[in-house]
């Protein structure tokens, strides 16, 4: 019999998830959320081999108070013949009436088999022509305003019409004590991947003129778990553009040049409505396109 459950989780709120930030505000990270309803899957349903996400969508951000510890919210999970569909949700309530209505901050589907990545995903190999190079510091400080604790690109962004690439760590020193179950978590550490999305939003500011940041994906595979004390090379290699989404591959590479983890048909798009602009001295816009 097929289950559809309604599972209520509290997420706990450490002072590292503050330092990530839209627009000044604290805000649930997208690689934290994956990893909160994956845990969620593999406890109801234990035969999710967890090693593939499909069809991801991040369609609303799940802001953090200040003051909060704790947050409570909701796994909607629902199984089908050859997935299960599973939703992060919060209640809201009407002051004046007190009704509430849901809201569905984030989707992804769990493949009940092992599902094949794309053969033809690009080699990190370096550039030839002498990329233009962003220090992680101004990075961090101009084009991507995160807290300490999700400054993980290491050294420079290096970029060229082609790719953006960087060396990214498993996360600052200490942040594993926030993890002590770590090694039944989805990937182990969140940080590399989340970093590898700071060189795509990098790469939008440059050629498409835009502030992106992800809301969705067709593929997200882990070959071998990303560690926290450990350095990875990531590399975003955008697309196409089609409207106002840039598509993007996304890989991670170990120091031996093994692949770790992919990312298929990443989607960014600027969430601020224009609020949020790239600032002059990065723009340099790709032919054919209009930033």
């Amino acid at each position: 019999m097929k289950k559809a459950l309604r599972i209520p989780l509290n997420i706990e709120i450490p002072a590292y998830l503050r330092d990530h930030r839209f627009m000044g505000r604290a805000v649930f990270p997208a690689v934290e959320a994956m990893r909160l309803l994956a845990a969620s899957v593999r406890a109801e349903f234990p035969e999710i081999p967890g090693d593939c996400i499909c069809n991801a969508r991040f369609d609303k951000f799940l802001p953090l108070s200040p003051e909060q510890e704790q947050m409570a919210v909701f796994h909607e999970a629902k199984e089908c013949e050859d997935r299960v569909i599973s939703k992060l949700i919060t209640r809201i309530y009407s002051e004046k009436t007190g009704i509430g209505r849901s809201i569905a901050h984030v989707m992804l589907h769990f493949p009940k088999t092992a599902r094949p990545r794309r053969e033809n995903l690009p080699a990190a190999v370096p550039e030839k022509n002498g990329p233009y190079e962003i220090p992680a510091e101004r990075v961090y400080a101009e084009l991507v305003p995160f807290g300490p604790y999700y400054q993980n690109i290491i050294g420079s962004v290096q970029l060229s019409e082609n790719r953006a690439s960087a060396d990214v760590r498993g996360g600052s020193a200490g942040i594993s004590v926030y993890f002590p179950n770590s090694s039944a978590d989805i990937s182990v550490s969140p940080f590399p991947l989340d970093a590898a999305f700071h060189t795509a939003c990098v790469w939008s500011q440059r050629y498409a003129g835009m502030v992106a940041f992800p809301v969705a994906f067709k593929a997200r595979h882990i070959i071998c778990p990303l560690l926290f004390n450990e350095t990875y090379r990531a590399v975003s290699f955008p697309l196409r553009r089609e409207k106002s989404i840039l598509f993007f591959d996304i890989v991670l590479y170990d120091r031996k040049g093994n692949l770790c983890e992919s990312v298929e048909e990443l989607q960014m798009r600027d969430v601020s409505r224009g609020r949020l602009r790239p600032p002059p001295w990065i723009k340099k816009t790709v032919v054919g396109q209009t930033a």
